[in-house]
């Protein structure tokens, strides 16, 4: 089954202690360059602030973790949800395979291919089917879709490869959600630089101008590894979850 689709998981005789979301799917870290992880990893965490009841129904969003289809994962040490779930709405992390695991194809039955996004198209279909438990409010919309001193001239090639690698994607998929008239479409330029941006912390990097691709996560989640916010960081958390809240809630 390593490389088959994902299946629900059969029904629990009594409680299940949801305490450990340590599990991550087979990957190589990016770092030490290791193996971790095993294929008993489709997990996800669901977290609920206490204001939902069955009286008072919360939207949720639903967070798919980004890392090239090769690594990541849903913990709580990465995606806490204290900043997000103040603003009453439902968070809910996901865990799928990643690498070869989940992306890996030769077209035929035993390696048909895309696990990875059938994993999470199942978490979408049990959630569909079960959030409600947790307080879920009725479907508002569906949406698709090193150590070197570097000079100056380095600079130019910087640009060129964020504008290759992520703003032109960026615009490119924009560009075809308007043409088929798709919901509402927003898009929005993260240009801060502070004590919580996520690959600058991650690298250790001090000196970084603007904003690197993915920071916006340090103020989205409680990350468990950072300090707490700063006045001016704390700013861009509320202003950040406010607007994804609100996306959330009305679309």
């Amino acid at each position: 089954m390593s490389f088959q689709p994902s299946v629900p998981h059969p029904e629990f005789d009594g409680i299940f202690e949801a305490n450990d979301d340590s599990h991550i799917c087979p990957q190589i870290e990016e770092f030490n360059r290791t193996l971790a992880g095993d294929l008993d990893c489709l997990r996800l965490n669901i977290f609920v602030p206490p204001t939902a009841s069955p009286t008072n129904k919360l939207p949720v969003l639903v967070w798919i973790f980004g890392g090239r289809f090769e690594l990541g994962f849903y913990g709580r040490l990465l995606y806490g949800p204290k900043f997000l779930v103040r603003h009453d709405i439902i968070l809910v992390t996901i865990n799928y395979r990643v690498g070869p695991y989940g992306f890996m194809c030769l077209n035929i039955p035993e390696v048909p291919g895309n696990q990875g996004l059938k994993d999470q198209l199942m978490a979408l279909r049990w959630l569909h089917e079960n959030i409600e438990a947790f307080g879920m409010e009725d479907i508002v919309k569906h949406f698709f879709y090193g150590d070197e001193v570097l000079d100056e001239d380095f600079q130019p090639g910087v640009d060129l490869s964020s504008d290759i690698s992520f703003i032109y994607p960026s615009i490119r998929s924009l560009k075809r959600f308007v043409e088929s008239e798709a919901e509402k479409v927003y898009l929005y330029i993260f240009s801060y630089s502070g004590g919580r941006n996520f690959i600058q912390h991650r690298n250790n990097v001090t000196d970084a101008s603007g904003a690197w691709h993915a920071d916006e996560i340090g103020y989205l989640f409680d990350i468990s590894y950072m300090e707490e916010p700063t006045p001016e960081d704390q700013l861009i958390v509320d202003r950040m979850t406010t607007m994804w809240a609100n996306f959330v809630k009305s679309g």
